[in-house]
């Protein structure tokens, strides 16, 4: 009330309204106790109409976490319950006043810097908030395009967005298709699922050149390829001089930075996004014996930066998503780890354990190629 009455647009202060019996009956309090309901629930209205807007949007927690949390709260409310304080009496001076110090951290403040300071800083950072949405926007990549020449209107790249960034249209060029791709500049944000999912996004191929259907202007699916054959090679070449087993570890940009895993026979390359590779390329680098074992990481589990590659990975790996990997894989040379940027103390020691997994002697898969073949196919 001191921090209104700086104000100095009431008649008199407003904290005179504190000092006596009876100056406050419980209607005030009801008033108070009916915001405090109307507050929240106006704001999760709010944040209901949001999320509408959010393409796949899931609000509800796992079933594990739900139960876990409410097991919790609920021991902890019998352990360390919230109680409250005696019966108001505006008559007394408390001695103690237990402040909540995550609800009224502003307290000190005030007490510190006076209103005028308390004032300037609620308004001006409320103003920036307002303000945010006109701000010059970050810097963002270029939107994924569409090459009409090899799409061919099967709606992958449009199921697996996870912003809804691909729409399917009538053809425009005359092909015998029925309908084409389309991207939305303004939600795409570059992560390639959609390069991932579509059915040109393949190694084994007839022509040269890799070309798909849709891809980044900026980080073409084939500059990956060319990575990857080169992560191929050096892992060979690296792991025969180590005697250990060569290992090609792809990872996320967002996530862990596999480039630092370059020793020893490993090998990592970093994609936008762990959704944007398609399975042809494990396939690719496992048939043949071309390396000894591939280790996938991303984003920690669960906490995908673009939603959906890891859930569409896994669902690819599992053949419950087109494109599936073959069942010629051999899934015991692939792993696979989520773990964030700080999780090392997850993720090297499932790769020292994976490697030595993978040290024996690799079993060819029925119609691969003895590796000597293989070898000069790749070179």
């Amino acid at each position: 009330m001191e921090w209104l009455d700086w104000l100095g647009i009431f008649g008199e202060p407003v904290a005179n309204n504190f000092l006596t019996r009876g100056s406050l009956d419980d209607r005030f309090f009801s008033l108070l106790v009916f915001i405090h309901i109307f507050g929240p629930l106006f704001l999760l209205f709010a944040m209901w109409v949001h999320i509408l807007k959010i393409n796949r949007a899931k609000t509800n927690p796992p079933r594990g976490l739900a139960l876990g949390s409410l097991a919790m709260l609920t021991v902890l409310s019998f352990v360390h319950p919230a109680v409250s304080h005696p019966p108001a009496d505006l008559g007394l001076v408390p001695g103690t006043l237990n402040l909540d110090w995550f609800y009224m951290p502003l307290y000190p403040f005030y007490d510190k810097w006076g209103g005028g300071t308390m004032w300037a800083l609620s308004v001006g950072f409320s103003l920036l908030i307002c303000a945010m949405p006109w701000l010059p926007p970050m810097k963002r990549p270029k939107a994924a395009e569409v090459h009409l020449d090899k799409c061919n209107g099967c709606t992958r790249c449009a199921e697996d967005c996870p912003y809804s960034a691909v729409n399917m249209q009538p053809r425009t060029d005359g092909r015998p298709f029925e309908l084409e791709a389309v991207v939305n500049p303004d939600t795409c944000t570059s992560c390639g699922i959609c390069v991932g999912a579509c059915p040109m996004s393949t190694l084994f191929r007839t022509g040269d050149n890799l070309r798909t259907g849709i891809d980044l202007p900026l980080n073409p699916l084939s500059d990956f390829e060319a990575k990857i054959t080169a992560a191929i090679r050096r892992a060979r070449d690296t792991a025969e001089a180590a005697g250990k087993p060569s290992v090609l570890v792809v990872g996320c940009e967002k996530g862990f930075p596999v480039e630092g895993f370059a020793e020893g026979g490993r090998e990592g390359v970093a994609m936008p996004c762990i959704g944007m590779l398609p399975p042809s390329f494990i396939d690719y680098a496992l048939s043949g014996n071309r390396v000894d074992g591939v280790f996938l990481t991303g984003c920690a589990d669960c906490d995908c930066h673009h939603r959906l590659g890891i859930q569409w990975t896994e669902e690819r790996l599992d053949g419950l998503r087109d494109p599936y990997l073959r069942k010629r894989v051999p899934r015991q040379r692939l792993h696979i780890c989520w773990a964030g940027p700080t999780d090392d103390h997850i993720l090297k020691p499932e790769l020292e354990e994976f490697c030595e997994r993978v040290a024996g002697p690799p079993a060819l898969a029925p119609g691969d190629n003895p590796p000597a073949t293989e070898s000069a196919h790749a070179e």
